[in-house]
């Protein structure tokens, strides 16, 4: 973490872990006789909560294929085994293209506003430059006072197929709408396919006379 980070890296201490382990129950994956991988597991009020989770010294490609499915799987398998109701993934990043969020999303879990206080706050004041390339290549997850919502900026017109994706990569138990802000006007089909499409809706920013307003309010 903190070849990768640098200074910005933030390591659990390690007597927070052990007394997790000693207190919870330590799951290991074995390869023949060797430990690939561990998760920390920590029962809770019905809830067996996944809190930490990772390789052994690996990094990515082959040597951890299978590893974190395998962790997933005998993790879901020990709640259930346990006559825990549910199985908390734990936090994310409410960043919808995220890997841990659409692997967490492919085992079929739920999107809560959890008990974590960090929270992301973009104000954007103008849809330009090295703004727009941010926010249209991060596709956000958003408090709203209804619920959480997907916010999705496209820099050109949407599509139909841009409705098929959200519907496909972004939709999740838990987010109650996939709002799609095209910055030049939708195609008509893109319109057509949210129309007929609960749970997506797409916002014309090139009607707006202050886009980036619409996009922070909308």
């Amino acid at each position: 973490l903190t070849a990768r980070f640098g200074e910005a890296a933030y390591i659990e201490p390690e007597w927070k872990i052990r007394y997790c382990v000693d207190q919870g129950t330590l799951m290991e994956i074995l390869r023949g006789e060797e430990v690939v991988a561990a998760q920390v597991l920590w029962g809770s009020r019905g809830s067996l909560h996944f809190l930490w989770a990772g390789a052994a010294g690996r990094g990515s490609g082959a040597e951890v294929r299978g590893i974190f499915p395998a962790l997933y799987y005998y993790g879901l398998l020990h709640a259930f085994e346990n006559g825990y109701d549910e199985a908390d993934y734990c936090g994310s990043r409410p960043v919808l293209g995220d890997g841990i969020f659409q692997m967490k999303r492919r085992w079929g879990a739920r999107v809560l506003d959890g008990w974590s206080r960090d929270s992301l706050f973009f104000g954007p004041r103008a849809l330009e430059g090295a703004c727009l390339d941010f926010l249209a290549h991060n596709a956000f997850v958003e408090r709203r006072p209804e619920g959480l919502a997907g916010k999705l900026l496209l820099p050109g017109s949407a599509g139909a197929a841009d409705v098929e994706r959200a519907l496909q990569q972004y939709a999740s138990d838990g987010i109650r709408e996939i709002a799609i802000y095209s910055r030049e006007a939708p195609a008509p089909e893109a319109l057509a396919a949210a129309a007929g499409s609960p749970g997506v809706r797409i916002v014309d920013l090139s009607r707006e006379a202050d886009p980036a307003a619409a996009y922070r309010t909308g």
